[in-house]
């Protein structure tokens, strides 16, 4: 899951708040949750992921997942596999809890929904860590992308944050991003300005300070003592840049007879 937060200006363009974040807490998350279930529930060597129908398995249990509706009074998720992979399931040491045919598996709907709850924590917990980052009110949080598609991602949020801020998901929010970076591509100076996700700076030397240095860094240069492996930096993470900024900073070769720089 990635995470931005920006501010519309007067003008209408807009200005990031805090450094864009992500990470692995997503759609895929969730994938990961269910096969590591089902492969650590079976006996034998053969490995769901090596089988050459688990990309179909696995874009089977994403359609399952963006198609399951939470008002629905269904009782079990269908996700279909290839008759292949019916030797490996066969295996499972928990047939009272999931039901495998020839070539479909039947999850409870309360499993079903237990392998997006550690996802769903942390996707709460990582939002509301950038609203502390922020500090500022949050109007509206605008919720895109194929995760967001799940009704049980949506409610949760709607349930954590509806009194501080609209949550809004778009119809189509699986191909949202696709719509807003052709949008971006269009008008680039739609965003104003951005943080910086990293620290930015190069390597120098400098006069040797007994007081501040490593004397395991000490190096004679031309009758001088410097610090060599020092890092400048440029601009520091989370550091507000407007787009087309300059940043200027003066550099002097260490020495008369110095060639090249790193």
């Amino acid at each position: 899951m990635d995470l931005t937060s920006y501010q519309i200006a007067n003008d209408g363009k807009l200005k990031e708040l805090y450094k864009a974040t992500g990470d692995t807490m997503g759609g895929r998350f969730v994938n990961d949750a269910f096969f590591k279930f089902l492969q650590n529930n079976m006996t034998g060597n053969q490995q769901i992921r090596d089988s050459p129908y688990f990309c179909k398995f696995e874009q089977d249990f994403d359609r399952a997942k963006e198609s399951y509706n939470t008002d629905s009074f269904a009782k079990y998720i269908y996700v279909p596999f290839h008759q292949s992979m019916s030797s490996m399931f066969k295996t499972f040491t928990f047939q009272d809890l999931i039901d495998f045919d020839d070539n479909e598996i039947r999850i409870p709907i309360e499993m079903f929904k237990s392998f997006f709850l550690p996802s769903i924590e942390s996707c709460k917990i990582h939002i509301n860590q950038v609203i502390q980052h922020v500090n500022v009110p949050i109007a509206v949080i605008y919720c895109v992308g194929g995760f967001c598609e799940s009704d049980l991602l949506y409610n949760s949020l709607q349930a954590e944050f509806q009194n501080k801020s609209l949550i809004i998901r778009p119809e189509k929010a699986s191909t949202a991003v696709l719509i807003g970076a052709t949008w971006f591509a269009r008008n680039p100076t739609i965003i104003q300005g951005r943080r910086l996700r990293r620290t930015y700076g190069v390597a120098m030397v400098d006069l040797f300070d007994e007081n501040v240095h490593d004397p395991r860094k000490k190096v004679l240069i031309e009758n001088k003592y410097y610090c060599v492996d020092l890092f400048k930096p440029f601009a520091y993470m989370n550091q507000y840049v407007d787009v087309n900024e300059k940043i200027v900073h003066k550099f002097y070769q260490a020495h008369k007879n110095q060639q090249y720089v790193f």
